[in-house]
């Protein structure tokens, strides 16, 4: 009976470690400084993030080359998220709450499409980045290839 021994006190230690009610002082809050400095931080985040991607996305309108095309996408992606998800946070800072301000079906619908479109703008975002990584990449690793590569998707109706 050596190996059936009752070691009661580990295994509430593990359980108690497992659900975090040993270190209760833990915040977990997204803000723990005054709601003036993060309000003006995610405003400020916001008009830089109109201007800056409004203005790429009307140089690539006005330039039509394909070369932009990833950055053009990358630019609509982060301003659906700059229109999408930063009035929300703005808002959160202003009432403390995260509750919705419409409601309704409506508020529900736009509820749920706020989080929907923040989360296929980071997938957008996410993967337009990789692309043009690896677009770069061929570009200086592999010239002759990517300029015969690129030559032919161009010249492609």
């Amino acid at each position: 009976m050596l190996g059936n021994t009752n070691n009661s006190s580990a295994n509430n230690s593990s359980v108690n470690l497992l659900h975090g009610s040993e270190s209760n002082d833990t915040n977990c809050g997204f803000t723990d400084g005054p709601a003036e400095v993060y309000i003006t931080i995610h405003v400020v985040t916001l008009v830089v993030s109109l201007v800056g991607n409004i203005l790429l996305i009307a140089a690539y309108v006005r330039m039509k080359e394909i070369i932009m095309l990833p950055i053009a996408n990358m630019a609509a992606s982060d301003l659906l998220t700059a229109l999408v998800l930063m009035p929300r946070l703005i808002k959160s800072e202003f009432t403390g709450s995260n509750a919705f301000l419409i409601h309704g079906d409506f508020g529900t619908f736009l509820c749920k499409m706020s989080v929907f479109l923040s989360d296929i703008s980071l997938s957008v975002s996410t993967q337009s980045l990789v692309f043009i990584a690896i677009e770069r990449f061929l570009a200086i690793a592999y010239p002759i290839f990517y300029r015969k590569f690129a030559m032919d998707f161009a010249s492609q109706p």
